[in-house]
């Protein structure tokens, strides 16, 4: 399993940003990460 960030620069009628993702290699699908509790979570840089 791997990580990958999904970076929404434009968007005509929502936010823009960073969306974290979970790619799946096995069914080479992206998900939305596993849930982490906060005081697991890794520093942003």
């Amino acid at each position: 399993a791997g990580q990958a960030e999904v970076i929404v620069a434009k968007h005509r009628n929502g936010p823009t940003g960073r969306v974290p993702l979970h790619f799946d290699r096995r069914t080479t699908k992206f998900e939305n990460p596993p849930a982490v509790a906060p005081e697991q979570k890794p520093a942003l840089l």
